[in-house]
């Protein structure tokens, strides 16, 4: 808490003092680096900003994809591209694989928000096929998790254990452990809708016996 005060501190004295310069690039970091464990102070700081004094296209990209995770983080769900769209314009052109699989995800989540299945999967698919170029664990195991989500939906189960399976891999490498807790029991429940109970006692059983947070009474 400590470190995210002073965080917020240091942000909130480049908002008001880099009038002249015009360089938001570390404050854009900071919110990155705090981003997956204080969203809600991520959106705050971002709300901050005055997007007018954003330098180039290039720092306008990284604003919208942070703004835009900081919103799907907190629950704020968007059905159109209005901030996401310098992102879009940017990175899916001259972004590196991390930059383009998160382009690619927050762009499945509008369609997806939009009821737009079909196009979501897309976003999704076109997300992992950079995967291999990437560490982002975590954007990856959301990629799977997302993309397996729909697989649920049309019935395709198979896909759907695939899916989760995958997600629960990636979500383990980044240390994510409600994530990965949440992609196997998704695993799980494929595996009793298909009456696979065989591989589900090997396999899928013991690894949850690992995730389970035994202080979080909803796992438990």
């Amino acid at each position: 808490m400590k470190n995210l005060l002073i965080a917020l501190l240091l942000s909130s004295v480049l908002i008001s003092c880099n009038t002249k310069e015009n360089d938001f690039s570390s404050l854009l970091n900071d919110v990155n680096a705090f981003m997956e464990e204080h969203p809600d102070s991520a959106l705050n700081v971002l709300q901050s900003v005055n997007i007018d004094n954003l330098q180039n296209k290039r720092q306008k990209a990284l604003y919208s994809l942070l703004y835009s995770m900081a919103l799907d983080k907190n629950y704020i769900d968007k059905t159109d591209f209005s901030v996401l769209q310098p992102a879009i314009d940017y990175y899916l052109k001259k972004g590196n694989a991390t930059e383009k699989m998160r382009t690619y995800y927050y762009l499945g989540r509008i369609y997806s928000n939009a009821g737009n299945e079909e196009k979501a999967m897309d976003c999704f698919v076109k997300g992992l096929s950079v995967k291999n170029d990437s560490k982002d664990y975590l954007t990856i195991g959301r990629l799977f998790f997302a993309k397996a989500q729909i697989h649920n939906k049309i019935y395709e189960f198979e896909k759907f254990i695939d899916g989760m399976i995958s997600a629960a891999e990636y979500f383990k490498k980044g240390n994510k452990q409600k994530s990965y807790f949440n992609a196997l029991i998704g695993a799980i429940n494929g595996k009793l809708l298909i009456k696979d109970t065989t591989s589900l006692k090997q396999n899928l059983i013991k690894q949850l016996k690992h995730a389970v947070d035994i202080n979080n009474l909803g796992q438990k």
